[in-house]
């Protein structure tokens, strides 16, 4: 009678077809999540490089305003196309007179409102806020 310690045991050297589909199907799912994650970090980046675009198309314009002697400066709205790199920004902005509804004592104040959008990714305008203040006489 043969011993139960002699009989040969099914010899285990490889993965299944399960193991491996199994295995397949959770690297498919990393790669997928890391080629979204890619995706995703571009597209916010190129967006990032757009609103910083717009900030700068809209201070290049609030500057050259700023810069200006007051009374040179005329109440009224305004757009402008700014170019930086391969993208076109539209900055609009008005100028408005806040003279009477702020304490300006015997000076006068402009509001200057500029909005800036536009880019490659098409970013929604931002609003920036100036005022510029002429102290009158001396």
């Amino acid at each position: 009678m043969p011993s139960p310690h002699n009989q040969a045991s099914p010899a285990r050297g490889g993965f299944t077809l399960i193991e491996v589909i199994f295995a397949l199907m959770i690297l498919t799912v990393g790669i997928l999540a890391v080629a979204t994650l890619s995706a995703t970090s571009i597209w916010q980046t190129r967006r990032g490089d757009d609103l910083t675009n717009s900030a700068l198309a809209a201070s290049q314009v609030l500057d050259g305003v700023a810069v200006l002697p007051f009374d040179s400066v005329p109440v009224g709205s305004y757009v402008d196309t700014v170019s930086f790199g391969p993208a076109n920004y539209i900055v609009e902005w008005t100028v408005t007179d806040m003279s009477d509804s702020l304490a300006a004592g015997d000076g006068q104040i402009k509001r200057i409102l500029a909005l800036s959008g536009g880019g490659i990714t098409q970013t929604n305008a931002e609003q920036y806020e100036l005022f510029i203040f002429d102290p009158g006489s001396p």
